[in-house]
């Protein structure tokens, strides 16, 4: 039932994200979904939260900052029809 409810409140969240940065980047976070489901199975269930789970948790996040570095800061600016950021 967790893992359902975590399923469905990733992707309800995510396209609230894509209107906001492109696929490329949005695609990144698709490995945030473990990280909140086992967050929530601490939280609710009271599983136990090992250090092997955090070590996991360190690599996902350090390979959405690689990602995020190698698409480059780009994006968080618009365009203008005349190609000037604003």
């Amino acid at each position: 039932v967790l893992g359902g409810f975590t399923t469905l409140f990733f992707y309800w969240l995510w396209p609230m994200g894509l209107i906001r940065v492109p696929v490329s980047i949005a695609g990144l976070f698709g490995g945030v979904m473990p990280v909140t489901t086992t967050l929530f199975a601490t939280v609710f269930l009271g599983e136990v939260f090992h250090l092997y789970e955090a070590l996991g948790m360190v690599l996902i996040f350090l390979s959405l900052w690689v990602g995020i570095q190698n698409q480059g800061f780009a994006f968080w600016a618009r365009k203008t029809s005349n190609n000037r950021d604003i």
